[in-house]
């Protein structure tokens, strides 16, 4: 398996965080059986992340996603089929789903990772727009989108697609924030602190609410988004109505995203970290929080996530790393 990442230049840094793809060895054209290969792709899980993929002859392969809405989703050996294919070009926005790519008998992509809450700066669409939506880069970017993904899909070498996809971007920056306060507040709640901040939130549907925007202690989350909220020169209200603009959710149900995100990496990249100093680590109270938030969200528990990944790929990187995504278990991998 090849693995591939670049970083952007220097202008598109702080909207982009990569780009970059996996190549398994070429085979025939004729070998498109989803399910039945050796490469185990990922379980994608709900988080602040957007990302584009443009894939070669075989796009992925996916079980119906499934709602994270506040009651326990099943695992995923218990959800039924059909599995659907992707489009060959799409974007994922996982917020409120679960997305469980199948098996693979080979896998040929690229992608661009944008950094959370900035994809659109490079879309007409608005944010709140993007989440969980089976976006296709004409849908993102019109004709000129289509023309990009048929490009990519004609070129076999993965600098050279990564060159496209850069020149592309490049030409589409809006340099001008359409709300610079939204962003510096979404970039906060990614950036800030876990521990000992007060976002916990347990799972619970009240009123028609969904598990993300639902927390056991609101007098305490208040106060976070309070603080948040002066800190920016903004009322309460304002900072919601503008962070839902940008993002499509709510400040906490934002920062709850960013602490599964932290957690589902952080048991990737740390299969033998302890669940309890993870859980404190990362801002909950203990350890029956972090079950509790992480199985609403996602669907399954921190252990039975960790159990998928013994056995799966994922799409985490190491901090600082220079060796790019981790690849694949499989007896391809090299």
């Amino acid at each position: 398996m090849r693995t591939f990442h670049l970083r952007p230049a220097p202008e598109l840094r702080p909207f982009i965080d990569r780009f970059w793809g996996w190549q398994s060895p070429e085979f025939p054209a004729s070998a498109r059986n989803p399910g039945q290969g050796a490469i185990p792709l990922p379980l994608l899980l709900p988080g602040t992340g957007a990302e584009v993929y443009f894939h070669r002859e075989v796009p992925f392969h996916a079980l119906a996603s499934v709602a994270a809405n506040g009651e326990a989703c099943n695992a995923p050996e218990e959800i039924p089929p059909p599995a659907q294919a992707l489009p060959d070009a799409h974007l994922l926005a996982l917020r409120r789903r679960v997305l469980h790519l199948l098996p693979a008998p080979r896998v040929d992509f690229i992608a661009v990772r944008f950094r959370a809450g900035m994809i659109h700066r490079f879309t007409p669409i608005p944010g709140a727009e993007l989440a969980d939506a089976p976006l296709t880069p004409r849908d993102l970017w019109g004709p000129a989108g289509a023309t990009l993904a048929a490009r990519l899909a004609e070129t076999p070498s993965l600098p050279a697609r990564a060159a496209l996809l850069h020149a592309f971007l490049r030409a589409r920056l809006r340099p001008e924030a359409p709300d610079a306060l939204a962003e510096a507040a979404v970039d906060r709640l990614y950036r800030q602190s876990p521990a000992g901040a007060p976002w916990g939130c347990d799972a619970a549907e009240k009123n028609g609410k969904s598990a993300l925007d639902e927390t056991p202690d609101r007098d305490m989350a208040d106060a976070g988004i309070d603080r948040l909220a002066a800190g920016l020169g903004l009322g309460r209200r304002q900072l919601e109505r503008r962070v839902g603009a940008l993002t499509g959710l709510a400040p906490v149900a934002w920062k709850r995203l960013v602490r599964l995100q932290k957690t589902a990496r952080r048991l990737a990249l740390a299969p033998d970290a302890s669940l309890t100093d993870t859980a404190l680590a990362l801002g909950y109270y203990d350890q029956a929080h972090c079950i509790r938030d992480f199985r609403a969200l996602a669907g399954l528990t921190p252990g039975q996530y960790r159990a998928l990944l013994a056995g799966r790929t994922h799409f985490y990187n190491p901090p600082g790393s220079s060796a790019g995504i981790l690849t694949t278990h499989s007896p391809t991998s090299r």
